[in-house]
């Protein structure tokens, strides 16, 4: 799940928070009860007085297992498939013509990942950062 980087800004969301790919990284309760209770004080929401309105740690993993179960049917449909369908995407967009390196780049500015990495180029893990960011732009259309 990402964030994006004027939101991170205006509630001071540390790096930490967020996996090199720029992703949300919750490793458990009290990670994700500090983050929601930086969101909630930053909106002047206290769960006791305005429970309906206010972000909740088990929310926040909720969402964030719900787009790691998504990201995890991808990688099973691909492997499955026995082929990588996002660097055929890629590659067929490109032959196209089409301006997905713009688009690309527009989406890792807005939703930034990890400081000083380079968002189009490069590789994270052995996966090309194009792949993990058009995946990526996949799962904010389908939340």
């Amino acid at each position: 799940m990402r964030i994006k980087h004027q939101a991170r800004e205006e509630f001071g969301i540390p790096g930490r928070f967020f996996s090199p790919e720029g992703r949300l990284s919750l490793p458990g309760m009290h990670e994700a009860k500090i983050l929601a209770a930086r969101l909630n004080s930053r909106i002047h929401i206290t769960i006791t007085t305005d429970q309906q309105e206010a972000v909740r740690a088990s929310d926040l993993l909720a969402a964030e297992l719900i787009d790691e179960i998504l990201h995890y049917i991808i990688h099973l449909y691909c492997r499955d498939q026995g082929r990588s369908l996002l660097a055929e995407a890629l590659d067929l967009v490109s032959r196209r013509n089409l301006p997905v390196d713009s688009l690309l780049y527009s989406f890792a500015e807005e939703f930034p990942g990890a400081e000083g990495s380079n968002p189009l180029n490069g590789l994270t893990g052995d996966v090309a950062n194009r792949e993990i960011l058009l995946e990526d732009l996949l799962m904010l259309e389908i939340n």
